[in-house]
């Protein structure tokens, strides 16, 4: 494998976003219909990334609620109550190498790639095993 290669070349581009304004039924909504990883990046009005949300981050605000989109929690909840704040970001220039590094040690699942400070795209170690597996 080319430990090289930029994260331009494994990032899934201009991944699904959210504000942080929005409601956790606008979660729910993405997750149902979107084939993706588990973590979207929150933006704000310019694209600038401001936090992230995660399948387990979303599941544990959820707590004992049902599936029922009546529940409270899916209408009163923002994503920014929930989002994490704790993001690390790299440029589309940064090789695999260096996000494997930080995958290693930061023991984080999501890499935001950004230009110019807006949102470009995400990179999880799922899409370094694709790369290594030849897909």
């Amino acid at each position: 494998m080319n430990y090289a290669l930029p994260l331009s070349s494994v990032m899934t581009a201009d991944p699904v976003t959210l504000r942080s304004h929005q409601y956790l039924i606008d979660v729910k909504h993405i997750y149902e219909a979107t084939p993706f990883h588990h973590h979207i990046p929150v933006v704000d009005e310019s694209h600038h990334p401001i936090g992230l949300i995660d399948l387990a981050g979303f599941v544990h605000a959820l707590g004992a609620a049902s599936l029922d989109e009546s529940e409270r929690v899916y209408n009163e909840t923002t994503v920014g109550e929930i989002m994490s704040l704790d993001l690390v970001v790299k440029n589309p220039h940064s090789t695999i190498r260096e996000a494997a590094e930080e995958f290693y040690k930061n023991r984080i699942d999501a890499i935001l790639v950004t230009r110019d400070g807006k949102l470009v795209g995400i990179v999880t170690p799922y899409d370094l095993i694709k790369l290594m597996a030849g897909h």
